[in-house]
């Protein structure tokens, strides 16, 4: 994946094969995002696009890292962005 994100910035054909296919995954996201917003479970005032960004983000950085760095294993990723959401002090758990 790192090579070839490498290779768009020389390849305009391999860029828009890439763009395309990054759109394709985005719109489903998308949809997947406003179906949870639609049943009440998530949050409805945060645009589905920003969702679905963040969603495509957190799995390419994953994969990157897996790339970069072996075993990376899926559980940190979860605790830290447990972590993330519940930002707010000592007593956001409870």
């Amino acid at each position: 994946m790192i090579q070839v994100w490498a290779e768009t910035m020389r390849d305009p054909a391999l860029a828009a094969v890439l763009r395309q296919g990054f759109e394709t995954v985005r719109v489903l996201w998308v949809k997947i995002v406003e179906g949870y917003q639609d049943a009440g479970v998530m949050r409805a005032d945060i645009p589905a696009l920003s969702v679905a960004r963040t969603m495509v983000a957190l799995v390419q950085g994953f994969a990157a890292q897996y790339a970069l760095f072996g075993d990376v294993p899926v559980q940190a990723v979860e605790l830290g962005l447990e972590a993330l959401m519940i930002m707010g002090g000592p007593d956001a758990r409870s």
